[in-house]
């Protein structure tokens, strides 16, 4: 749906100053991944979509369900909004209210993080680790503890749909927060998003599956809907035991990376792609005639281009931070921001 061009001006007009500077920077990383030939045209469309929907369809200000509300559905979501705007199309946003979580559980640590102690270390781990983060991190954690406030207040005959992508980031949300729903009654329906779109586009799904749900077209997306509410099963006692079990054995490890493989949530060492960044260093530095500078940016774009995992960039720029201060590179700017610094391996 288009807006006319004053509105539009009122809406940017009204927007915060964090929120800005956050959308310019994902807006000129996409751009320098486009530019790098890391994404094709789709995914930079995909992705500034992505932001659009963001800015005009910004998350409920409730803080609670109402009891006495006429609600048929609640849909939960792992990252930025991008299923609002198909109920809104619909005209059921109101009935099927949604429930994003802004956070990315491939990264930081998820020990316990049901209980108040395993939150409070992650989150310090996120503000002493993920600088991309530090200006508007204590918003972030708090817009995350709404999320799980919402959860545990949606009414206990109202029925629950979990969207996730084959990726450690929305697995691991999706079993996080079945634990947290271990003790309701409501029915609770998972739509894979990647196993819907193969079933639904069988011709695409041969050259392309979606990484994670956000990067799915609209268009796409609202056939996916469609079609998930026609072919949905609701999950048995046994299968929900299942994901629960799963959840207390994964959230027993430490680490802070994990990884979507074969299948399975895979925890790994938080070093798991430093040599790849050195060696996407060393190819973009084979290309010049002497050892110069390379923009970080540059770099990050050129990793998160070929990884093919959702660990986010804010992730691969703290490990470019770490292999700094190893020595494996010098840098050249300041370290405070991705886009201020450039670096070389010594």
């Amino acid at each position: 749906m288009d807006l006319p061009i004053e509105e539009l001006k009122k809406i940017i007009k009204d927007l915060p100053e964090r929120e800005v500077r956050s959308y310019l920077y994902h807006i000129l990383l996409s751009t320098s991944l486009l530019d790098c030939k890391e994404y094709t045209a789709v995914e930079f469309s995909n992705q500034m979509k992505e932001i659009y929907n963001h800015i005009l369809y910004p998350e409920d200000p409730i803080t609670t369900f109402n009891s006495e509300g006429n609600y048929q559905k609640v849909h939960i979501t792992f990252g930025y909004q991008y299923l609002k705007p198909i109920l809104k199309e619909m005209g059921i946003h109101e009935e099927e209210p949604v429930i994003s979580i802004h956070d990315n559980f491939a990264v930081a640590p998820i020990a316990y993080l049901h209980t108040e102690s395993g939150q409070k270390t992650r989150y310090e781990w996120i503000k002493s680790s993920l600088r991309g983060l530090e200006e508007e991190v204590d918003e972030y954690i708090e817009e995350i503890q709404k999320s799980f406030i919402l959860i545990h207040s949606i009414p206990k005959d109202v029925p629950i749909t979990i969207w996730v992508c084959e990726n450690a980031h929305e697995q691991t949300g999706l079993l996080f927060v079945l634990f947290l729903l271990r003790e309701r009654t409501n029915t609770i329906t998972i739509f894979n998003t990647a196993k819907l779109y193969s079933e639904l586009f069988k011709a695409k799904a041969k050259k392309y599956t979606p990484l994670s749900s956000g990067e799915i077209l609209s268009e796409e997306l609202s056939a996916l809907f469609k079609y998930g509410q026609e072919n949905q099963i609701c999950l048995t006692e046994v299968e929900r035991n299942q994901f629960e079990n799963q959840w207390v054995s994964l959230s027993e490890h430490d680490g802070t990376l994990r990884l979507w493989e074969n299948g399975e949530i895979q925890s790994v060492s938080e070093e798991y792609f430093d040599e790849f960044i050195i060696k996407m260093a060393q190819k973009i530095q084979g290309k010049r005639k002497k050892k110069v500078c390379i923009p970080a940016l540059r770099i990050i774009g050129e990793v998160y281009g070929h990884i093919e995992q959702y660990v986010g960039d804010d992730f691969l720029e703290y490990r470019l931070r770490k292999l700094i201060e190893k020595g494996t590179f010098e840098y050249k700017g300041s370290l405070e921001a991705m886009r201020s610094y450039s670096v070389k391996l010594t």
